[in-house]
């Protein structure tokens, strides 16, 4: 996926996992197609997908891929320390969670709190 543009000199990056699976003698696992320079083996980690706004789309690019790689702890405490502005979706058994910075935590936070408001 290429950046979008979003307005006010700011870009769109989306970098997914986007994995595919091995099916080899009965064992069953997923491949994706960014690699772990660290460990020379495709990323292998709950991360599934981060979306980071930017100045260029050459730097929300760059910072997407990044976080990936990096997983949820490292890839968060980095992304803090840099003040970016990213959202992940982090693999929690057969669903997905949000996990967000800048204006991406404050949505995913109203988000979370609509959900636990009931429903009358």
């Amino acid at each position: 996926m290429t950046g979008a543009s979003v307005g006010a000199g700011r870009t769109l990056k989306v970098t997914a996992d986007l994995a595919d699976a091995l099916i080899d003698a009965g064992c069953e696992a997923r491949l994706a197609h960014t690699m772990d320079a660290r460990r020379a083996a495709p990323v292998n980690n709950a991360v599934a997908s981060v979306s980071v706004l930017a100045e260029s789309c050459m730097h929300a690019d760059a910072w997407a891929t990044a976080l990936l790689v990096a997983g949820p702890g490292d890839g968060l405490a980095m992304a803090q320390r840099r003040g970016l502005e990213a959202l992940w979706l982090l693999r929690r058994g057969d669903a997905l969670v949000e996990a967000g910075l800048g204006r991406f935590g404050n949505a995913a936070a109203r988000r979370g709190a609509a959900a636990e408001q009931p429903t009358t």
